[in-house]
């Protein structure tokens, strides 16, 4: 891993009316890292990653990707900088195939209305590396939750991101193929270099995943660490992970 810091919040706050989402929250993502976000629901850790890819403006604080101010930006400036996301809840389009889906992320990335040569040649490399190729044509409302989350991640990959954000991308899978998503995941880190940030409630996946967690409690920063040392902090057992 290497020891530049890729992605930094400072102070990052976010208010809807008087409630604090997200409260003076400080994060730093190292270059190569595999790092987990938890916490209980509504805690503010979607709106954390809201903010990183510009779909919400911080109320107050600071985001900063390779050393350049990002918030405030908007999105599709953030994704050619080279931040990508899945979703919580999956976005697809379902009157189109996979192929089409993904192609649509490889012509949005980089602002071209006619896909390129190139552009096709990612998309079936992107296909082939997330096992989508043989169903390239099956229209995406025929897809099971598993694949749709596929598709999604290959919308996100395909933009060929430094920084990939993954919102709940084991949610709804079974445990044969949550251990294949954690394989996939760390081979993309290991043999592609994508730093991943991993918001997940699956603690199997963040056990498994991640060399460093951060916990989000009532839209605050409680606690951060190793795995074992998160498992084993009594204010986050009492707060999220209960004595089991």
């Amino acid at each position: 891993m290497q020891n530049q810091s890729l992605l930094e919040c400072k102070g990052l706050t976010k208010r809807f009316g008087g409630v604090h989402a997200v409260k003076e929250v400080d994060i730093k993502i190292q270059a190569g890292m595999r790092m987990g976000i938890i916490g209980p629901n509504g805690a503010g850790k979607t709106t954390l990653f809201n903010m990183f890819t510009g779909e919400i403006k911080p109320s107050a604080g600071a985001i900063y990707f390779k050393g350049h101010a990002i918030h405030g930006m908007k999105p599709h400036f953030i994704s050619k900088m080279g931040i990508g996301r899945t979703f919580q809840i999956v976005r697809v389009f379902d009157e189109l195939s996979v192929y089409e889906n993904v192609l649509i992320g490889a012509v949005a990335k980089n602002f071209h209305f006619k896909p390129t040569r190139e552009q096709h040649d990612a998309v079936r490399r992107i296909l082939s590396l997330t096992k989508l190729d043989s169903q390239k044509d099956v229209m995406a409302k025929h897809l099971t939750v598993a694949k749709k989350k596929h598709v999604g991640l290959a919308i996100a990959l395909v933009g060929n991101p430094q920084l990939l954000l993954l919102d709940e991308c084991m949610a709804g899978l079974t445990f044969v193929e949550t251990d294949e998503m954690i394989e996939f995941l760390h081979k993309i880190n290991t043999d592609m270099g994508i730093t991943l940030v991993v918001v997940e409630h699956v603690m199997k996946v963040v056990m498994e995943l991640c060399e460093n967690i951060v916990v989000i409690a009532s839209g605050e920063k409680i606690a951060e660490g190793s795995p074992k040392d998160i498992v084993s902090n009594p204010h986050v057992v009492d707060v999220y992970l209960g004595e089991s």
